[in-house]
Order: structure tokens, then C-alpha cells, then sequence
């Protein structure tokens, strides 16, 4: 057989598995040229499109803008539809005030700006913070500088779960470390085709901030 063979073969003790190949058996070459061949040596068709997309890499803008992925607060186009899963990252975050910072997500009906449920917790010190307006984390200085990432996954009809995790590096020199991680989920009420990276009050600051999505 030059093919994928499919047999079993059953005599005492000598069993040969579904798929296994015997002495002899050869894979035709031209059937692995990246593309999953069927049983019968033919090319599989109807297959999803492989691996994530990634984005553009966004520098800060003032608040409430922030950084805008799809329509929303950028000359992009739609994020595509029948998204499963978007990750953000960020990096080098910081803010003028203390305030919530996370992602709004919107659809065509606009940005979603309540009914998140929402909640984090950090160490060092110790705390909680809960918010209803954006899948985010409480920072609580105007020296922090915050990395970190927001995976975002699609639930049934237009619910959307999202788990956070950040490190902060305190900018005062005093070499503190913290790190915060969170979930939360919200019910967008149409299809999902863009979000933005905010804050919920003051603005961005620094100009080495950046961030970025992946999605599929």
C-alpha cells in the first residue's frame, strides 16, 4: 500500500491496530505536502483555517479612546466575526490616577460600559477589587507600570468570559512587586467586532506602553 492504510487483523496473539502500519506499508509522499489526506488518499476539504491572527501593536492615546482594536476609537476595520477566543497583552501601562484599567469590548450596537462582572485580587499587600464597567484590575498608584494579559473567551449566544493576569513594577524605586489576577464575564448582547484597552478614569502615561491582541 503506497497509502494511509485502515485495517485490523486478528489471528491469536498477532493483532494489528486500526491505522497501524505492517512490513512493507509506504506513505505516498505526495500525500504529505501539509494537507490531511482522507481515508481514501484524497485531500480533506471544509477544514478551519489554521492558527491566530495577530494585530497591530498600539502605543497610548488620552483616555477614554484608549487603544482601540477593530472600530472602536481606530480607522481599523471589524474584528472578524465568530471570534472564539481574543488575547491581549499589554505592557509598560501606567496611568495619572488611580483608577480601574482593562478592556471594554463592543459590538455594533456600541461599547459595552456596564454590566461586567468583574473581580481581582492581588498580594502585597493583599486586596480585592470588584467593577461592573470593564473586564479590569485596581491600580492604585500613578507609579505602577503594569504587564500582563487578558485571555477572552466566547460563551454561548453573546456571553463573553475573560481571566486576567498582571505584574505591577512599582516606578518609586522601592523595588515592590505585584501581581494581580482576575475573571469575570459579560453578556455583550450582539456579536462581538471590536474592544478597546482604557481606563476608566484619568489617562495614559508614557510613551514606551504598548499592547497588542491575538485572536481566532
Amino acid at each position: 500500500a503506497d497509502k494511509i492504510p485502515v485495517k485490523a487483523r486478528y489471528s491469536g496473539s498477532d493483532v494489528i491496530s486500526l491505522g497501524e502500519l505492517e512490513a512493507g506499508d509506504t506513505i505516498n509522499a505526495s500525500l504529505l505536502n501539509g494537507n490531511l489526506p482522507a481515508l481514501d488518499g484524497s485531500q480533506l476539504t471544509n477544514l478551519p483555517a489554521a492558527g491566530f491572527t495577530r494585530g497591530a501593536v498600539k502605543t497610548p492615546t488620552l483616555n477614554p479612546i484608549g487603544w482601540g482594536f477593530g472600530n472602536v476609537g481606530s480607522s481599523d476595520p471589524p474584528l472578524p466575526s465568530g471570534l472564539s477566543l481574543i488575547y491581549l497583552s499589554f505592557f509598560g501601562v501606567s496611568v495619572t490616577q488611580n483608577t480601574n484599567i482593562g478592556v471594554q469590548i463592543a459590538s455594533a450596537a456600541g461599547i459595552k460600559t456596564s454590566g461586567y462582572k468583574m473581580s481581582s485580587f492581588r498580594n502585597n499587600p493583599t486586596g480585592a477589587n470588584s467593577t461592573t464597567s470593564l473586564f479590569s484590575f485596581w491600580s492604585e498608584n500613578t507609579t505602577c507600570k503594569w504587564q500582563g494579559s487578558i485571555l477572552m473567551h466566547h460563551l454561548d449566544g453573546n456571553y463573553w468570559e475573560a481571566f486576567l493576569h498582571a505584574i505591577n513594577e512599582d516606578g518609586d524605586g522601592s523595588g515592590l512587586l505585584q501581581a494581580i489576577h482576575g475573571s469575570g464575564y459579560v453578556d455583550l448582547g450582539a456579536e462581538l467586532n471590536s474592544l478597546r484597552f482604557v481606563a476608566d478614569t484619568g489617562s495614559y502615561d508614557g510613551s514606551t506602553a504598548q499592547a497588542n491582541i491575538i485572536y481566532i
